[in-house]
């Protein structure tokens, strides 16, 4: 006997896939059962989520959420009311986007940051395209201040994290 089931949208009901869902690491806001969420993970339909009308306040609140709980491992290098960008503390650095226009936090490599900011267009090939025009904007002035990982990780705020365990 299965005990967690498919994750399903919660907007619509249906099944999701990771093929063709936003799986958001926090649900509150969302119509949701508490009780049902633990064992029917929301995984929200990109066709249901973007025109969504409570999206964007479920959005920006996901957003907060994930860099106010940013600290620790993870250096705040850049967050403006679009993104945010935060730098392991750990060598090589890893990087992470919060993006304001979903909520979503993705995980990339140093050398996804200087090969975006040389080709804009290949900015986060498996994100929504919603994402990737969101990321393309809101990195254009981040790049300008940081052009690549070492500019980064000089221009990281550190405090809260637990860098200086790992110099």
């Amino acid at each position: 006997m299965k005990i967690v089931s498919d994750p399903e949208c919660p907007l619509c009901g249906g099944v999701s896939s990771r093929d063709d869902a936003f799986f958001p690491e926090h649900t509150d806001g969302l119509p949701v059962d508490p009780v049902r969420r633990l064992l029917h993970p929301a995984g929200l339909h990109w066709g249901c989520y973007i025109p969504w009308t409570g999206r964007p306040e479920f959005a920006r609140r996901l957003f907060a959420r994930l860099v106010s709980e940013a600290a620790g491992l993870w250096g705040c290098a850049h967050v403006d009311e679009w993104v945010a960008v935060l730098v392991s503390v750990t060598e090589p650095h890893a990087l992470q986007l919060i993006l304001a226009e979903t909520g979503r936090r993705l995980l990339i490599a140093p050398a996804d940051w200087e090969r975006w900011r040389l080709a804009p267009e290949s900015v986060a090939p498996h994100c929504h395209p919603v994402e990737r025009e969101a990321l393309r904007q809101a990195l254009v002035p981040v790049w300008v201040r940081f052009p690549d990982v070492a500019a980064l990780v000089v221009g990281t705020d550190w405090a809260g994290s637990e860098r200086y365990l790992y110099e």
